[in-house]
């Protein structure tokens, strides 16, 4: 962030009539905006957690739709083999009707030969002898009545074996039917069970996306608020600049040179001034030393070679230690550890972090090239190194351009 070693006269009040005023400390409005942003980051982490949870309930809804595809697939391969066994016990009903139907027919034909029979009983067999021509002719008489009979008998008994075949078949295809009817069920249990976990899978995406975009708009807001935020403190500062050089005017001091010796530390009977403007390499005998050099997410160079450990760090240009001291949150310089912040008067500053020593103390006043400290690994920093910053009103600008 842009202060992120800010001056560290905390109890300083907020003078300018400005849309600040709300905040009266620059220790308000840092603790606001830290505030906004331990918020924000926050609300990412369970961002992150929600995106995570509402892709794995996605995947979890698409593999439940690819179950409910497949059950519904062999749902209507038993639909079709139903619907043809279907087919089948009617073709059989039909040819147990037609088998029945010749029964009936035959059965009737017969009781009415058995009947007539009945009725002539001895008379009807003493009429075939009398009538006979001769005993071949009655012989062959009897033997047709006799073969009558036999083949009635034989047409039964060969529809009545015909009918219970078809029977069969029919009990058969039932059966079937009833196995397949039974499958068909459960897996329409099945699909039942599987939509009610689609309609929860689909409640609980809702409820997922619901609760992101509800933090969506809530970290939109906070974005809102942190770059007001931010502004507020770039007013403070410019605000407090602006003050300081009105006060230097109307003292007369702001006109005098630097000068003086670079081993003092508070300039005694020298009156302090304001930087010269021109700034100076940090770290003599290193110069161009740039390990890591001004970006986005980086707002200083960072300044190491062999042998740098315990090199002395000099003040880029005359100014006001506003602190000196060991980083952390409630100063507003964590993870720096050992650090100097220099007002240099005309809206700049500068910081010097991860210092394994400190010469100077917050509130005396430093010439340009006077040693502030000593090069160290003091903080969140990965080897012996100098961090250098040069603000202009509190925003961080590239060194580069100015030593």
């Amino acid at each position: 962030m842009l202060l992120a070693g800010a001056v560290a006269w905390v109890s300083v009040p907020y003078q300018a009539g400005t849309p600040v005023s709300a905040a009266s400390t620059l220790s308000e409005l840092q603790d606001r905006q830290q505030e906004l942003e331990s918020q924000k980051a926050e609300n990412d982490e369970k961002l992150d957690a929600l995106k995570e949870d509402t892709e794995k309930q996605a995947e979890y809804k698409e593999t439940l739709n690819a179950q409910i595809e497949t059950v519904q697939q062999e749902i209507d391969s038993y639909n079709l083999e139903i619907n043809a066994l279907n087919d089948q016990i009617t073709e059989k009903e039909a040819e147990i009707a037609d088998k029945q139907a010749s029964i009936d027919a035959n059965y009737e034909k017969l009781k009415e030969r058995l009947c007539a029979l009945y009725k002539a009983g001895e008379a009807s067999t003493l009429e075939i002898i009398l009538n006979a021509e001769n005993v071949s002719d009655l012989l062959r008489k009897t033997q047709i009545m006799q073969a009558v009979t036999e083949h009635d008998t034989e047409l039964m008994n060969t529809l009545k074996t015909e009918m219970e075949e078809v029977a069969g078949q029919k009990a058969e295809i039932e059966s079937n039917k009833a196995e397949l009817t039974d499958s068909r069920t459960k897996l329409q249990d099945s699909q039942n069970q599987l939509t009610t976990l689609m309609e929860e899978a689909d409640s609980l995406l809702t409820d997922l996306e619901r609760q992101q975009k509800e933090l969506e708009e809530e970290n939109a807001s906070l974005s809102e608020e942190m770059q007001q935020a931010q502004a507020d403190l770039d007013q403070w500062y410019a605000d407090y600049y602006a003050s300081q050089n009105s006060g230097d005017d109307s003292n007369g001091s702001g006109g005098s040179s630097d000068g003086g010796s670079s081993s003092g530390g508070n300039t005694g009977s020298n009156e302090p001034v304001d930087g010269t403007g021109q700034f100076m390499w940090p770290v003599p005998g290193y110069y161009g030393a740039i390990t890591q050099g001004f970006h986005s997410g980086h707002k200083g160079l960072d300044i190491s070679g062999g042998g740098i450990y315990g090199q002395p760090i000099v003040a880029s240009d005359s100014g006001y230690v506003v602190f000196a001291g060991f980083g952390s949150a409630a100063n507003s310089h964590n993870r720096y550890g050992y650090c100097v912040d220099l007002d240099h008067g005309n809206g700049y500053s500068t910081m010097y972090a991860h210092c394994s020593a400190l010469t100077v103390s917050t509130g005396s006043y430093v010439t340009k090239g006077q040693v502030i400290g000593y090069v160290g690994n003091t903080g969140q920093s990965y080897g012996a190194h100098l961090h250098f910053e040069i603000r202009h009103y509190g925003t961080p600008v590239n060194p580069s351009s100015y030593v």
